[in-house]
């Protein structure tokens, strides 16, 4: 019988899902962690909920697994991507893609002599900024994305300037991540696993979120390439089948749903140097990547301390909902100059132990039993029809 627990055999059924008129409020919770940390670190299957033998599979071992064959295209190259999603948005820089991967490529300190000539169809971007090329014509370099053409067709890259250039022995390194994420339905098809965003983080700056709420970004996240190096300090993000043309090689990250023109957030620590470059394939990570980490430090250039924000109501996760829809809104509200075009979130309580002790409170506070328990996460599930978010660890 099904009201004799103890019986063997009984069967129990547990209760509907229920939509909640809104998230819990109050201030979110999170702790910072290097990328070393979260893949590699005592506490890393916890941390990204994930199994324990999943901790050192990189994407590409299982993207191909868990991603559906299908995926978004361009029909003309002279035409819009039609991403309804990313108007309105204000980030540092544009790349698009047609292939369905962007490729986060290394320039060269001097470009060989193998590199493009710098005028022609082909030229060579070597100054930081946005680019954009018209079908058959030049590379053109803006200075600001706002200068540059919207989505009217085209390709679109860009340039970042993550320091001077210096050897890679006194190079930092860098680590490439990339967040899995459910899409829900696409176009009235099942989009199942994509990229939520693709973040690359200095190796020795505390630039990734752990958290219960929804700023969290460590949950199916995984590596995509690390050790990497910029021996000219600058980063090209492209198509890459426009590096042939632009020079360049790194490694390449499924871009979401496929073609689009997709926006690049840059954040600094401290120094006002970057410490993470994040493109983001889906609203819900375009609305949330902080400009600042730790997300409540202040400009070492600015002399205005930012202000603390404030917590608005939950932005839907990955969804059905959300994938057509327009942009999300902006889950927090900063009035800080240093972070008008992008939320921060509050500040995190005061670490005083080392990080492994900061990884064991962060996964005692988070098991993956209680994980589908707490309000933040039943209100992102409960929004999207029903649909329980996939774990890829089970996958």
């Amino acid at each position: 019988s099904p009201r004799i627990g103890e019986e063997q055999g009984s069967t129990w059924q547990p209760g509907p899902l229920q939509r909640v008129p809104a998230a819990a409020s109050g201030p979110e919770t999170y702790a910072l962690f290097r990328p070393s940390e979260v893949l590699y670190g005592p506490n890393s299957s916890s941390i990204r909920r994930l199994e324990a033998e999943m901790v050192g599979v990189r994407l590409g071992d299982v993207y191909d697994a868990l991603a559906l064959p299908w995926q978004i295209d361009r029909k003309d190259v002279n035409g819009p991507f039609g991403s309804d999603w990313t108007e309105g948005l204000e980030p540092d820089f544009w790349v698009s893609t047609d292939t369905g991967k962007v490729c986060f490529a290394a320039l060269e300190a001097t470009p060989s002599a193998s590199s493009p000539s710098s005028s022609g169809p082909a030229a060579h971007v070597d100054r930081p900024g946005q680019y954009h090329k018209e079908v058959g014509g030049p590379w053109q370099h803006f200075a600001s994305s706002p200068e540059a053409p919207g989505d009217r067709g085209g390709f679109h890259c860009c340039v970042v300037s993550a320091g001077p250039a210096a050897a890679p022995r006194s190079a930092p390194s860098w680590t490439l991540v990339a967040k899995l994420a459910d899409f829900g339905l696409a176009m009235g098809r099942d989009a199942g696993l994509r990229v939520e965003f693709a973040a690359l983080v200095r190796d020795d700056c505390e630039a990734l979120v752990a958290s219960l709420g929804p700023h969290d970004e460590c949950r199916s996240l995984f590596c995509v390439d690390e050790g990497l190096h910029l021996p000219a300090g600058t980063l090209l993000l492209a198509d890459p089948a426009e590096l042939a043309d632009l020079g360049g090689d790194g490694p390449a990250v499924p871009s979401g749903l496929g073609a689009g023109r997709y926006p690049v957030y840059i954040s600094k620590d401290e120094m006002d140097t970057v410490c993470r470059i994040t493109v983001a394939f889906h609203p819900v990570s375009a609305g949330k990547v902080s400009p600042r980490f730790p997300p409540f430090a202040s400009s070492a250039k600015v002399a205005t301390a930012v202000t603390v924000a404030t917590l608005l109501p939950v932005s839907p996760s990955p969804s059905a909902s959300s994938t057509a829809a327009q942009p999300a809104a902006s889950p927090l509200r900063s009035p800080s100059p240093a972070a008008l075009a992008r939320p921060t979130l509050p500040p995190r309580p005061q670490v005083s132990s080392p990080s492994s002790s900061k990884a064991a409170a962060v996964a005692a506070a988070a098991p993956k039993e209680a994980l589908l328990s707490s309000s933040a996460s039943s209100a992102r599930r409960a929004s999207s029809a029903g649909r329980p978010a996939a774990e890829a660890g089970a996958a």
